[in-house]
């Protein structure tokens, strides 16, 4: 029994991802993170992690390149509006693929 008023100790998996991974939309005007969409914007997805991969669309002349919003540990979404958040580095290398897939699909592919 906690008899010292404290919260008990709790742990979980750390496997830290980018809630935020998007590129500038279609047209000209300023939008937020949220809803994602086909530009990226606040994925959420704990699959874009360390090591992945993601496809997005560009748009436009130097693809505008935002991130953030990193997590040390996501289930699959945010359904109440939470996440383990924290602040760290992030290390990513950015090219141009001229994948087809991504051209069709319009929407971002995380592998």
């Amino acid at each position: 029994q906690n008899t010292n008023n404290s919260l008990p100790e709790i742990k979980f998996p750390c496997c830290p991802m980018l809630g935020v991974i998007g590129l500038a939309p279609k047209g000209e005007l300023e939008i937020s993170t949220m809803p994602a969409g086909k530009h990226g914007g606040n994925l959420d997805n704990k699959i874009n992690t360390i090591g992945s991969t993601i496809h997005i669309p560009v748009n436009h002349p130097g693809a505008l390149l935002s991130i953030g919003d990193m997590h040390a540990s996501q289930g699959d979404g945010e359904i109440c509006g939470t996440g383990v958040e924290v602040s760290g580095d992030v290390l990513l290398s950015c090219s141009i693929t001229g994948s087809s897939e991504i051209a069709e699909n319009e929407y971002p592919i995380t592998e």
